[in-house]
């Protein structure tokens, strides 16, 4: 896999994006629990941050 930063084009272990698309998906999932925008069981008590393991 490789991307282009201006001309220069990089390239980057797809292993590493997989792991980055991961990480700002659990990102989005923290902001969005507390926004309110859906509650997990869980967190009926309270807002906590989502685990990074499966549930």
């Amino acid at each position: 896999m490789h991307f282009r930063v201006h001309r220069r084009t990089l390239p980057m272990p797809v292993l590493f994006a997989f792991v980055l698309v991961a990480f700002f998906i659990w990102v989005a999932e923290n902001i969005r629990t507390a926004a309110g925008a859906w509650l997990y069981p869980s967190q009926d008590d309270g807002w906590h941050m989502v685990p990074p393991t499966p549930v």
